[in-house]
């Protein structure tokens, strides 16, 4: 019965380098599995000292570099408008929560919840050191899929010269792996999407 079903650990897989990620995901899934991806990474600009200079200190030091963190659906090369449509549909009928938990320095925000899409729009800080960003995700089916931690490694170090534009600064991709029968949240009036974008995540 679905009330006996116990939750089971949605993996990790280690992250791969975007270069090598034209692979179709779906062959990599097992008859038990269904493996999903997104993308994690920042970018960051160098403050001007001027700019610097109105902004608080941070454990008593100005800051240097203004970063972005965001979380994104992973689409093909070639497929973006439409295939990125459909993979923020399927994400968002997966994927309840992120959280993002920042170096204490930034106490007492240094503890962040958004949806996925605030998450794809990202947060925006300043600071003048890298650190790693530990984020953890939350399912809406909670008794097939566990909360999955991942550490991302915000990077600055890059990023060279003064700008007004975010250069970037580190990109992985992150696969998970998720409950076979893991059942979607309902569309709740969601009159843009298509039930059929979803066709992936149904039991055969």
């Amino acid at each position: 019965a679905g009330g006996e079903h116990e939750a089971s650990a949605a993996k990790i897989i280690i992250p791969t380098s975007l270069a090598n990620a034209v692979a179709d995901v779906q062959s990599l899934e097992s008859r038990f599995y269904l493996r999903r991806r997104l993308v994690v990474g920042n970018e960051a600009r160098l403050l001007k000292a001027e700019e610097a200079a109105t902004l608080p200190l941070l454990t008593g030091q100005p800051p240097t570099h203004e970063w972005r963190l965001y979380v994104r659906p992973w689409v093909p090369p070639g497929r973006r408008e439409a295939a990125l449509t459909a993979a923020r549909t399927e994400w968002a009928r997966l994927l309840r929560t992120i959280t993002l938990h920042l170096h204490p320095s930034y106490a007492p925000q240094q503890q962040v919840t958004l949806s996925l899409s605030e998450a794809e729009a990202g947060i925006v800080r300043y600071g003048w050191g890298e650190f790693p960003v530990r984020l953890e995700l939350v399912f809406w089916d909670t008794q097939r899929n566990k909360p999955v931690e991942h550490v991302h490694q915000l990077r600055l170090s890059h990023v060279h010269g003064h700008g007004q534009t975010m250069q970037p600064g580190a990109e992985h991709i992150l696969d998970v792996d998720l409950d076979r029968h893991t059942e979607l949240k309902p569309l709740e009036e969601q009159e843009e999407d298509d039930d059929s974008q979803a066709s992936w995540l149904r039991p055969e």
